[in-house]
């Protein structure tokens, strides 16, 4: 075992400032994407090309149709290209606030337990998890570790809850990929 015991200030510090962390980049996501006219008027339209070509690859194709189908996949393409665009600016920013909060609990934090997993890790997770810490015993949690997941539970909650979530619906996400691999391979 290291040195000292984790102690559960460490953990809500730690937990505390993963949820401010999560709600300043959400804030700063909104200030920059969602509360904007053209970033509401893009989603609409992108949801509405895709309900169109769902509806249009639904009736069985004819000559004229595979050429509508192609410009309507097209624009939806295009759609999604000025959306990403978009959001790349406030992903830049997030991104960089997150790695200011995170050079900070990691200087603080460095090098002592803050929390006590109740299992071994395996391979490359107890590398992550044991990250700079002194000693062999692996259940101890190191701030990398212990950060990373708190802020990957709390932001997709934390988007849920404010209405901002990525779909997981959409052309593009692991459904339709899954819904496409499928039809290809004629299997349901």
């Amino acid at each position: 075992m290291s040195d000292a015991a984790p102690s559960y200030t460490d953990c809500y510090q730690i937990l505390l400032f993963a949820i401010v962390c999560s709600v300043l980049s959400e804030a700063l996501s909104w200030l920059l994407i969602y509360r904007r006219e053209d970033y509401r008027r893009l989603t609409s339209s992108v949801e509405k090309t895709t309900k169109r070509l769902e509806k249009e690859k639904e009736v069985p194709t004819k000559g004229g149709k595979n050429k509508a189908l192609a410009r309507m996949e097209k624009e939806l393409q295009t759609e999604n290209r000025d959306l990403a665009f978009m959001k790349m600016r406030a992903s830049v920013a997030t991104g960089l606030a997150h790695v200011l909060a995170f050079s900070y609990i990691y200087n603080k934090f460095d090098g002592h337990a803050v929390a006590r997993l109740p299992f071994e890790p395996f391979g490359f997770i107890r590398h992550l998890s044991h990250r700079n810490l002194p000693g062999d015993d692996y259940c101890d949690c190191s701030v990398v570790f212990f950060y990373m997941m708190c802020n990957m539970g709390f932001k997709p909650s934390l988007q849920k809850l404010l209405g901002v979530a990525p779909s997981g619906s959409g052309p593009g996400s692991m459904m339709s990929l899954h819904q496409q691999m499928a039809a290809k391979l004629n299997v349901q």
